[in-house]
């Protein structure tokens, strides 16, 4: 948005420039220009060549917003295209200052004031935009790193209540296999099958449970699995992992949890969804690869892979994040695509973090 607004603003300073600054202290280049290509009738003095330029700057500001608005594919919010609105207004409104005054003292010294004006009005406005501009970026990269942590103190929270069972399951069992040897030594067999068949009930079945040895990656991807499942997503797993990777949770869970999300989201728009996950090492790498179904190629749409959500610069930080902890574990990032499916494959060594790339998002 940044980028757009700063473009707009100084294509319309151009438009100004062109239309105000004077020749060797005489001329303006495109009144001069149209002084001769105005009808003479329609001419009859300088004060027409200020109207005329009036309507031109008015016209031309308005088509460049619009050819600008086409091309950054962005839809910009009301107050925006009020910010490049008002140099244009301004620029009339010294125009017409322009004639009257100059008409009336007949001076450049009211010109050259007018002109000045301009200038600094167009400069005030242009530095408002970009710290605007600045200020929008910063709430939007706060709110996103509020979102992911909130998400992680989830996925604490979570942890910490499945210990809590782990415990408590451990403390009923301990009672039931302590029950069943007083009844294996009385021979009490029929009680102890009653038991053994209770005990096997209690037990419940996890469908595709990641169990690869390494308990964060393993509490993190089950996290995922069990949210697509319950859109009732079809999903193949392949996981080859050591016991340790040299990776904080925070950053396997930011990572897993974007490209998953993504994943998801993709294909619950497809007819036919499907999500394959593939997780491995291969010599001093650990690959990370997520395909999903999608609807025609989605980088010949979109090689940005800009959002389409209702915010797209706050949304947009999800593929940067990705990026950012590809490079921070000296590793990279790649997208492809065809007609039928979109594949997000991250690589990072096994080396560890680069201190020199370790930034926040």
């Amino acid at each position: 948005m940044g980028c757009l607004l700063t473009k707009a603003t100084l294509s319309h300073l151009v438009i100004l420039t062109l239309f105000y600054i004077p020749v060797s202290g005489q001329l303006h280049p495109l009144s001069y220009t149209i002084s001769y290509l105005w009808p003479a009738d329609l001419l009859p003095d300088w004060n027409m060549i200020y109207v005329i330029r009036a309507l031109c700057i008015l016209v031309l500001s308005v088509l460049l917003t619009w050819i600008l608005i086409k091309l950054g594919r962005l839809l910009i919010k009301i107050t925006d295209p009020f910010f490049l609105c008002l140099i244009t207004v301004c620029a009339i409104g010294l125009n017409i200052a322009d004639i009257y005054l100059g008409a009336i003292m007949n001076s450049m010294f009211i010109l050259n004031i007018t002109y000045t004006l301009l200038v600094i009005i167009s400069l005030l406005i242009f530095l408002l935009i970009g710290e605007s501009s600045r200020h929008q970026a910063e709430n939007q990269r706060l709110l996103f790193q509020q979102e992911i942590e909130n998400s992680y103190r989830n996925y604490i929270f979570e942890l910490e209540e499945m210990s809590q069972q782990i415990r408590l399951f451990r403390h009923e069992y301990q009672g039931k296999l302590l029950l069943m040897k007083t009844l294996l030594k009385k021979q009490d067999y029929q009680t102890l099958d009653q038991e053994l068949q209770d005990m096997l009930e209690d037990i419940p079945t996890a469908e595709q449970l990641v169990t690869s040895g390494n308990y964060d990656f393993d509490v993190i991807v089950n996290r995922k699995l069990a949210e697509i499942k319950a859109h009732n997503i079809p999903i193949q797993v392949h996981i080859s992992v050591p016991k340790e990777l040299p990776y904080s949770t925070e950053d396997l869970f930011s990572l897993i949890n974007n490209i998953m999300n993504n994943a998801l989201e993709a294909a619950r728009e497809t007819p036919d969804p499907r999500i394959f996950f593939n997780a491995k090492t291969q010599k001093n790498y650990f690959i990370l690869t997520v395909q999903n179904s999608s609807s025609g190629n989605v980088l010949e749409d979109n090689p940005d892979l800009k959002t389409t959500k209702s915010n797209p610069s706050y949304h947009g930080y999800g593929i940067r994040l990705i990026r950012q902890i590809a490079e921070k574990y000296n590793g990279a990032a790649d997208f492809s695509a065809t007609k039928e499916s979109f594949i997000c494959r991250v690589m990072l060594t096994l080396d560890g973090v680069d201190e020199e790339k370790n930034t926040p998002v």
